[in-house]
């Protein structure tokens, strides 16, 4: 029983920096099927990227990739086009087994092509880039 306490503790404070996450889970961003399909496309993307594991376990995660996300109509023109297109937004925050946040982002995506995708590729993009960072200013 003291083995596996030790071994809780040790994993706990393993995961305080950003350079210590290995595996995520992508926690739920919403009920509207537009924050599932951006929550799918996080997974996607962070898989891709094939620096994390994604784990479909709340347990298995040395953090948990939280927040919400929503996507509307954007409409507009001018006197000789008219343009209808979607916008996305995420707000994310990356969080340790001790609730510690140890990453956010907001972030938003107006106009043509796929919002849900941009959106999701620029906070994976940012995440990545917040790791790189942090395994380059080790103590």
């Amino acid at each position: 029983m003291v083995f596996l306490l030790a071994l809780s503790l040790v994993s706990f404070q393993s995961v305080e920096r950003l350079r210590d996450v290995k595996a995520v889970y992508v926690d739920s961003l919403g009920t509207s099927e537009e924050a599932q399909l951006i929550r799918e496309k996080l997974i996607n993307a962070l898989l891709e990227t094939k620096k994390l594991q994604i784990t479909e376990r709340r347990e298995d995660a040395d953090a948990i990739l939280s927040g919400k996300a929503s996507m509307g109509k954007v409409e507009g023109g001018t006197l000789y086009r008219y343009d209808v297109g979607y916008s996305a937004t995420v707000a994310l925050r990356l969080v340790s087994p001790s609730k510690r946040v140890i990453w956010t982002i907001n972030t938003e995506s107006k106009g043509r092509g796929s919002a849900s995708t941009t959106v999701s590729e620029r906070a994976i993009k940012e995440l990545l880039k917040a790791i790189e960072k942090d395994l380059k200013a080790k103590d």
